[in-house]
This record gives C-alpha cells, structure tokens and sequence, in this order.
C-alpha cells in the first residue's frame, strides 16, 4: 500500500511522478524479487514496464494475486521492491523521487 511520496522516469516532465511507475497513469513500473534479484512479481515480467488488471502507476496498492503455482515462502525469505530502471541498471540518470509502501501478504497452510 503507498504511504507517500512518488517516483518518475523524467524529471524534466513536470508535472510528474506516480506512486509505482514513470508518471500519472502510466503502465507499472515496481516489480518484486527475491533476494538473489529473481524476479517474483509480475509473474510474467519480461524486462519491461506492464500492466496489472484493476491497477495504475498511481493506484492507492498493487495487489498480486492468483499466482500459480502459489509462492512458498520461509521464515527469513528476504524480497526486495524495484523501479525498473534501477533493476535493469540502465536510464537512470533522469530518474527522480522517493516512494514510501507498506507490503502485506496473505499466507496460507
């Protein structure tokens, strides 16, 4: 769930930023992944920006759900958030903002 501030891939663009892509309303640019950097959400990733039904680059949450097969995890399982351009190590010179989330998961035997 954003808590605040925003990110953006240009800073030249003002206005700018969203809370999970490069501006308002623009594909999904945060993805999840474990600790050795695989990436865990979207499941479907493809190195690129996407898009999450029901879901903006300034929606309130991103919610991944239906995964398939479910994720298993362990006590000490680290996973790390991403802006994609930080991920891919590539067009990050314009990039801008801090982004603040609380992460939740629904965990079941």
């Amino acid at each position: 769930m954003h808590i605040s501030g925003f990110i953006t891939c240009d800073y030249r663009n003002v206005p700018y930023g969203s809370h999970w892509g490069c501006k308002q309303l623009s594909t999904i640019a945060t993805i999840v992944t474990n600790a050795t950097n695989e990436v865990i959400f979207p499941q479907n990733y493809k190195n690129q920006v996407y898009r999450l039904p029901g879901n903006n680059a300034n929606s309130s949450e991103l919610v991944f759900d239906g995964l398939s097969p479910p994720l298993r995890v362990a006590a000490g399982d680290v996973y790390r958030i991403w802006y994609l351009s930080d991920f891919l190590d590539k067009s990050e010179q314009d990039n801008d903002g801090h982004t603040c989330c609380d992460v939740y998961a629904r965990y079941t035997d």
